[in-house]
């Protein structure tokens, strides 16, 4: 539970308070959280990954805290994608409509940063490969 501080809007969350829970992105443990952004660490064992998904509203900030692994992106509209290599101190900066996935090398660790903060009913899960026409 977050602890009551006097300053107006001052949050101080303890670690043994962040509970768990599975999300597209993996497990996700939530933090600190105001009515402009929210923090998380999202854990993706090795050789697993994140589901593909993209928001129509939430911008998302990544930094890998460890670990290394893939980070694919697309536009919503353009069947695209881009590769890009990640490891540990790398950052990541995801606007709305793009579609993205993380996959994990090495055990991984993301710190994400959402904003507005991170809302479960503005995930849309989306396939991250090219659509094949019948």
């Amino acid at each position: 539970m977050a602890e009551s501080i006097p300053i107006e809007g001052l949050i101080v969350l303890r670690g043994n308070d962040i509970k768990p829970f599975k999300d597209v992105c993996g497990m996700m443990y939530e933090g600190v959280r105001n009515e402009n952004i929210s923090l998380a660490a999202v854990k993706v064992k090795k050789g697993g990954k994140t589901n593909s998904h993209y928001h129509k509203k939430m911008f998302e900030v990544y930094l890998v805290s460890d670990g290394i692994g893939e980070f694919k992106a697309r536009k919503v509209d353009d069947m695209t994608v881009e590769n890009y290599k990640l490891k540990k101190g790398d950052q990541v900066s995801i606007p709305p409509w793009i579609v993205h996935q993380t996959q994990a090398y090495a055990d991984m660790e993301l710190i994400v940063v959402n904003s507005p903060p991170y809302d479960s009913t503005d995930v849309y899960e989306a396939s991250i490969w090219k659509m094949q026409k019948a």
